[in-house]
């Protein structure tokens, strides 16, 4: 169950893929239909200690309306996360922006967040056709939070 999972704790690592949605500024995540995650029910979380959060507006509200002055990534690294991965605008439904999250999401078990966003990033680059188009909209993934050199382990 993925609200447990980021609510009371879990495995070290977690893959969040969902919908990041917004309504009159309160975001909240629809990690299945009709199941619905307010970001007010994050401030007494126990999240997991690395966490991906694959999702439209996990890393900042949204900056056309007033909104939610933080974020779930930013609730998560304050109930306990050591590193997460969210995004900072929509994530594009395109195939490069699948590609992106793919290669990001299979190097997880063995490198740290911000180790497989680069190492993702990297490989994509270098594809001419995606050096010319603009990156917030197929690649808008930020790590936020810290990490050791044993944390990857």
């Amino acid at each position: 169950d993925v609200r447990a999972a980021l609510l009371e704790g879990g495995p070290d690592l977690l893959a969040v893929v969902a919908h990041g949605r917004h309504n009159g500024g309160a975001v909240y995540l629809e990690l299945a239909p009709g199941e619905v995650l307010p970001l007010a029910d994050m401030l007494a979380a126990r999240p997991p200690r690395r966490l991906a959060l694959v999702c439209c507006w996990g890393g900042a509200p949204p900056g056309d309306i007033p909104a939610d002055p933080v974020s779930f990534g930013l609730v998560a690294l304050l109930r306990g996360s050591h590193e997460v991965l969210s995004c900072l605008d929509e994530l594009a439904d395109t195939a490069e922006a699948t590609m992106l999250v793919n290669r990001i999401l299979h190097r997880l078990d063995r490198l740290p967040l911000p180790e497989a966003v680069r190492d993702a990033s990297e490989n994509l680059f270098k594809h001419p056709a995606l050096r010319t188009q603009a990156l917030y909209h197929w690649a808008p993934l930020v790590c936020l939070g810290a990490y050791t050199e044993g944390d990857a382990r």
